[in-house]
């Protein structure tokens, strides 16, 4: 949000242009200058490619997306800093965790259970060093208690009854599923169907492969290298505990949900990096670079028809479906027909109000932990039913709102409102009550 205002950008959405530019370059960089680092083979770094549109992208988490690569940073950043404690690397430490917290307040949590982890593993009886420690993660414990304490939403419920209710009545049944899907969770929405999963599958068994074979070789006697040096703790630790958060945080919290599907991202990133580690000292043969770029190739191929093939079918959305002169007015949306290619991306179309018009539109205001409070009333601003497209079932909730953006295959009639504008199958309604249909005024 404080990106894309900034001042040097025309238009919002040629800052998040921009914000996501930054993202694409510095997600496999992050990989490749960890993996250079610890002197692992570079060739992997490319794979960390095939998870750059990852769980989180897709859902448009994006505070949680420009995290991703800032924590691989961190991770380097920690292993510099236990091998050399000094001012310096505190310091940067410190200045990550309070930038990685300002884009998410989970993944800051993620960062200082790593970096304890990676504590205890350099165990010291030194008051000095644990003094230090506390010293990089102060800062930002302050401001998640802030954070949790005084700038959340109060009518949500209280966390940890929910977590206790959550890990005795719902957990154990998620299990199975949390398994089944771990290997298609980044990958699987570029493909309608079946495909979209065999597809993901094929593109973690790039990854799972030769760490197989690795081992399978080292168990063999051939490699007798790697699993015992320093580094190699370290890429247990991000390992672990990637695959930790995923199987044990809840799917949900008062508030906020699809939480542990996130750390699928960092579950692979971990496993690219310990397999680039792994092969730090063997030759790779022309015909697995070869593979590895042609993997490469067909994933971007992929993510390119799918691109496209949405750009082709949203070319006709445009500001010209919202009313001229709208700023300051209210609008909402019934956007029954969601999905692209099964999956429902188009629940929050309707907020291209705010950005193409400045309007005000509902659906901003309503997350625990969002940077934006409501500071009116339900009537005024209803809540937004993002998935009212699942029930189809509109009660007049809208009935006060200046507009309705409509997403069906049919025009439907709403109560007290007139179709006024179509585009494909959207249709914009106008209350009737409100505007003065000779000179399409507000009354």
């Amino acid at each position: 949000m404080v990106f894309t205002s900034l001042k040097i950008f025309p238009t919002i959405e040629f800052g998040n242009k921009v914000f996501y530019i930054i993202y694409v370059i510095i997600f496999p960089l992050s990989s490749l200058f960890l993996i250079s680092y610890i002197g692992g083979n570079k060739w992997f770094s490319l794979l960390s490619f095939l998870f750059l549109y990852n769980h989180s992208v897709h859902w448009g988490f994006t505070g949680f997306t420009m995290s991703v690569p800032f924590i691989i940073i961190f991770i380097l950043f920690t292993i510099k800093y236990f091998e050399k404690p000094n001012a310096a690397n505190i310091l940067i430490l410190i200045l990550l965790l309070l930038f990685i917290f300002t884009m998410h307040f989970q993944n800051a949590i993620y960062c200082i259970l790593f970096l304890t982890i990676s504590l205890i593993h350099n165990y010291k009886k030194s008051v000095i060093f644990y003094f230090k420690y506390l010293i990089i993660i102060l800062p930002v414990f302050l401001m998640m208690v802030y954070a949790y304490m005084f700038d959340t939403t109060n009518s949500e419920q209280n966390l940890i009854p929910f977590i206790i209710s959550y890990y005795k009545h719902d957990y154990f049944a998620s299990v199975i599923e949390r398994i089944k899907v771990v290997t298609v969770m980044d990958n699987f929405y570029f493909i309608q169907g079946p495909l979209g999963a065999i597809a993901s599958i094929f593109f973690v068994s790039s990854l799972i492969l030769p760490i197989l074979f690795y081992l399978y070789k080292k168990y063999k006697k051939v490699y007798s290298i790697i699993a015992t040096d320093n580094f190699s703790y370290y890429l247990y630790i991000f390992i672990s505990s990637s695959l930790f958060c995923y199987l044990f945080l809840p799917n949900i919290i008062p508030g906020q949900n699809i939480i542990f599907e996130r750390f699928t991202v960092f579950l692979m990133l971990s496993l690219i990096i310990y397999c680039a580690y792994a092969y730090k000292r063997i030759e790779i043969a022309g015909i697995a670079k070869l593979s590895v770029v042609l993997v490469v190739l067909i994933h971007f191929i992929i993510v390119s028809f799918y691109y496209n093939d949405f750009k082709t079918e949203t070319k006709n959305f445009t500001e010209d479906i919202f009313p001229d002169n709208a700023s300051c007015q209210r609008l909402s949306g019934i956007i029954y027909t969601n999905t692209f290619k099964g999956r429902p991306v188009y629940i929050h179309f309707p907020m291209y109000f705010v950005v193409w018009k400045k309007g005000i539109s509902t659906g901003l205001i309503d997350y625990r932990f969002g940077a934006i409070k409501r500071n009116t009333s339900y009537e005024n601003l209803p809540y937004y039913r993002e998935w009212i497209g699942d029930s189809r079932n509109y009660n007049d909730e809208y009935k006060n709102l200046e507009y309705i953006l409509l997403k069906d295959s049919l025009k439907m009639h709403i109560n007290g409102f007139e179709n006024t504008r179509r585009v494909d199958d959207w249709y914009l309604y106008t209350n009737k009550k409100l505007f003065d249909r000779s000179n399409d005024t507000l009354k």
